[in-house]
């Protein structure tokens, strides 16, 4: 393949060549010549224009690479993200459950503090 990419550049710099795609109708019903090799001009422009899309793929699927790379790098971003929102979580949980366990307590406080008052109220309307 290095050998036929070789004598494409020779043959496009003495101006056999040229890409097929923006050659004229003129240019492209140019005189068939034939090489040494067996090889003609067109197969050449076939060849040049074949080495183009290839071109063109590899730009492409670099690009589609890039865009892969950096999506993957989001989706990690995301997950840490995530993971911390988990545990930011997990941590506001167990303050809720502190916090209930706190209420309740004050609760059963309030509830003994009411019975001491009750009786402290019946013992003074018993002594009256």
């Amino acid at each position: 393949m290095k050998d036929v990419h070789c004598e494409l550049i020779h043959r496009s710099s003495q101006g056999i060549l040229g890409n097929p795609l923006t050659h004229s109708s003129a240019q492209t019903t140019h005189e068939r010549k034939t090489f040494a090799d067996g090889t003609t001009s067109t197969d050449m422009l076939d060849l040049n224009k074949t080495l183009d899309d290839l071109a063109k793929f590899k730009k492409m699927f670099l690009k589609e690479e890039k865009m892969r790379r950096q999506a993957e790098e989001r989706v990690a971003e995301l997950e840490g993200i995530k993971d911390h929102l988990e545990s930011e979580i997990t941590q506001l949980h167990k303050r809720v459950k502190s916090n209930q366990n706190m209420i309740d307590i004050y609760d059963n406080l309030n509830k003994i503090n009411k019975t001491k008052i009750d009786r402290m109220q019946a013992e003074k309307s018993a002594n009256q």
